[in-house]
């Protein structure tokens, strides 16, 4: 199992001697946490997580275990754990999982609970001495207990689900932060969230039904068959989870996999600080020259032709558990993309923009040149559009005669397309399944080229753009517009006009109504992790994940288009502009939530290649090369509309 690694700004390294001054340090901490938090992720109807102070408890009995790689014989004074159903161990060395346990006691609550996390530790420290330090030479064995770091799962009552199918039932699942179970006559099997994260399957909870049902032995059949065999029931369990970033490091509560970054520490360093650490994700994401020096191959089993770096580019998607990149090689699209998002950061981030242009002015160069195991920038016509707008809102980069040459066909395509958009093959569907997602790309690209140019031919391609914005907002809607969105807004910016503002306005409203906020409209608590992102699902309960990125950035170019974001001084205005600016705020804190910061330098190369990047959703650990390019372009609007 690969690497994933949790964070947190709080770190005590104690002595032995120490130890009680520590235990009392976590407690104050942990406590302190559950002031904030323990409230967020709770089941509805009253059902809650085991309570805060009893998993302190239990984390420090188990911490104590652990560091002597040993669980003591039961005495009268065990630890009581009362409302704990079920307990979970994930043990972490370096990072990297080593080892695993877990007990319930759903069948006899009243007798055994006081022993599931003796239980669970123990198989955790069996499972460690058995695979992950077997060959270990015993003093060497003895000193690692201190180094593991340990997560907990602490379960309460399990709640019953109500559903005939197993979608049905995996849609009342709060993914990755409870656990699910099945009962089959008196016997009952458990999946806990630190389980199901540590492998990455907590995104899937159908499929995780699905599983216990085949542990139980049950037939493949959908639940509504199940249910009078055995008195086959499914039920979720609110579950509480208590991880430790580093060794010595005391325990945070956490949503999922990580705590809940708070809305109050995004201030005006926080949009400088991800985009500085995008950045550096993005370049790590490159082939270069030392790794062609290398004789590194691009990806397991491929043998590259010779210069295949210069020509590559961008990986493709990352998963850290696998330590891979699927595809091999990021498309034409997702790199024409990561141009534009990068000039877009160089034209409003002045200490990143030389960076920023020289990164962008490398992944021309490498679209420029194909290598037999890439696609062609024809394969997406789109992106020419892109290298086009790309190209003329910062022709510095544009920096070798090959970049030139690409840079001019795409512009030429935009102006083909400008003159006859009816020809399908100038920019193809791809982009979007509507015509609609055409004309806002090429529209963009057109309002870009007419603002850096000047004369008549200038002003009729504005107009041209224009008309191209209007007929695509026009064209647009529902999900489509919002999957648009950045590209309509952009622009109407740079062509000053196409979409009527009072349109927009409205638009952005019905927007930020599905933006996550502190409650639902029923006043059901939401789990913090999720503020700031957009419901864009049609779940039972709230969720968000990086597809909020899309149209956070459509909305940044509008707080900043004054003539959607009008400042006339007006009471109502006022009041807009403070709903979209905090907006913003939200949608930052959300793609913070979402971006991998570890917390020391010592870390394996998984964890290395994964630093500053954007994790697909909360419970999903993949890092999709389309959402790293979206998030620099959404850092980038904000900064431009001063947001925080």
């Amino acid at each position: 199992m690969r690497c994933w690694r949790w964070f947190s700004d709080a770190r005590v390294d104690p002595a032995p001697s120490d130890l009680w001054s520590h235990v009392h340090r976590s407690i104050a901490l942990t406590c302190g946490l559950a002031a904030t938090v323990t409230t967020v992720g709770s089941a509805a109807g009253g059902a809650t997580p085991p309570d805060i102070a009893v998993g302190v408890e239990a984390w420090i009995e188990a911490r104590a275990w652990i560091d002597a790689l040993r669980v003591p014989e039961r005495d009268a004074d065990s630890l009581a754990l009362p409302g704990v159903a079920a307990a979970g161990v994930v043990l972490r060395l370096d990072g990297n999982v080593v080892a695993r346990g877990q007990e319930q006691a759903f069948d006899a609550l009243a007798e055994r609970a006081n022993g599931v996390l003796r239980a669970a530790v123990g198989r955790a420290l069996a499972d460690f001495a058995t695979h992950a330090s077997a060959s270990w030479p015993e003093e060497l064995r003895a000193a690692l207990g201190p180094r593991l770091t340990l997560e907990l799962d602490l379960a309460g009552a399990p709640i019953p689900l109500a559903g005939s199918t197993y979608p049905a039932m995996a849609a009342q699942i709060e993914l990755g932060a409870e656990a699910i179970a099945l009962r089959r006559g008196e016997r009952w099997w458990v999946a806990l969230p630190g389980r199901l994260l540590a492998a990455n399957l907590a995104g899937d909870a159908s499929r995780t039904l699905r599983s216990l049902a085949q542990e139980a032995d049950l037939p493949p059949l959908e639940p509504r068959e199940l249910a009078g065999l055995d008195s086959v029931a499914f039920y979720r369990v609110p579950t509480l989870r208590l991880v430790q970033p580093a060794p010595g490091a005391t325990p945070v509560e956490a949503i999922r996999g990580e705590p809940a970054v708070p809305l109050a520490a995004i201030d005006a360093g926080t949009v400088g600080m991800l985009a500085d650490a995008l950045l550096t994700h993005l370049e790590a994401s490159r082939f270069d020259e030392a790794s062609e020096a290398s004789g590194a191959a691009p990806d397991q089993g491929t043998t590259p032709n010779p210069g295949w770096s210069k020509a590559l580019g961008l990986r493709g998607d990352y998963d850290p558990l696998a330590d891979r990149h699927r595809p091999m090689v990021a498309g034409p699209l997702e790199q024409s993309l990561a141009i534009l998002a990068l000039v877009r950061l160089a034209n409003v981030d002045r200490d990143l923009r030389p960076r920023a242009l020289a990164l962008a002015g490398s992944l021309l160069d490498a679209l420029a040149e194909v290598d037999a195991v890439e696609e062609p920038i024809e394969s997406a016509p789109e992106a020419l559009a892109v290298v086009a707008m790309a190209a003329a809102l910062d022709p510095e980069a544009v920096q070798g005669p090959a970049a030139r040459a690409l840079a001019d066909r795409a512009r030429t395509t935009v102006l083909e397309f400008i003159a006859d958009p009816r020809r399908p093959e100038a920019v193809s569907e791809s982009f979007a399944t509507a015509a609609a997602g055409r004309q806002a790309i090429v529209a963009a690209a057109a309002a870009a080229i007419a603002a850096s140019e000047s004369g008549p031919d200038a002003a009729a391609m504005l107009t041209r753009a224009r008309s191209l914005v209007q007929s695509a907002w026009t064209a647009s809607e529902g999900s489509s517009r919002v999957g648009l969105l950045p590209w309509l807004a952009i622009a109407n910016q740079l062509a000053g006009g196409g979409i009527p503002p009072e349109e927009a306005r409205a638009f952005r409203a019905s927007l930020l109504a599905r933006q996550i906020a502190a409650e639902t409209e029923q006043g059901d608590p939401i789990p913090l992790d999720l503020l700031g992102g957009f419901d864009l699902t049609a779940a039972a309960r709230p969720e968000a994940d990086a597809r909020s990125i899309v149209p956070a950035t459509g909305l940044a170019i509008f707080l900043a288009d004054p003539d959607i974001t009008v400042l006339d001084g007006s009471e109502h205005s006022r009041r807009d502009l403070r709903a979209a600016a905090t907006a913003a705020r939200r949608s930052v804190r959300f793609l913070r939530q979402l971006t991998y910061l570890p917390p020391t330098p010592a870390m394996d190369q998984a964890a290395m290649r994964a630093a500053g990047g954007v994790r697909a959703a909360p419970w999903d650990l993949r890092m999709r090369i389309l959402d790293q390019v979206m998030a620099i372009w959404l850092l980038a609007e904000s900064m431009g509309a001063g947001v925080p």
